[in-house]
């Protein structure tokens, strides 16, 4: 019997970060993962900007097109990011803020569709 990769979720990906400066999450190894997708929740009034970044070595990081774009506009909120067929193995989730405070908790997960 076949078996598929499977990118357990995350639950701890990011954690109470707080919102007001720049938040990076750490490194995902999505090398054996076709579907990725983040589950994005903030509280508080913040105001930034959501973006996934790739890496084929782990120190370059480029921005991915995202056909979702998830912004904070002054409220508490939730989003989805979801990416399919990436070609890079490593994926990471930055905010960028824009003003005032907030709280962000993030699950991250993913799996290979093939069996």
């Amino acid at each position: 019997m076949s078996r598929k990769n499977v990118l357990l979720p995350i639950v701890d990906y990011i954690k109470n970060a707080s919102m007001t400066s720049t938040v990076t999450g750490p490194t995902l190894d999505i090398q054996y993962e076709d579907s990725i997708g983040f589950q994005i929740v903030w509280t508080g009034t913040p105001s930034g900007t959501f973006d996934a970044q790739g890496s084929f070595d782990g120190i370059t990081w480029a921005s991915i097109t995202l056909s979702n774009v998830i912004t904070a506009s002054g409220s508490a909120g939730n989003g989805l990011i979801d990416m399919f067929g990436l070609s890079f193995p490593k994926l990471r989730l930055v905010y960028n803020p824009t003003g005032s405070t907030g709280t962000l908790n993030v699950i991250a997960g993913g799996k290979n569709l093939s069996s």
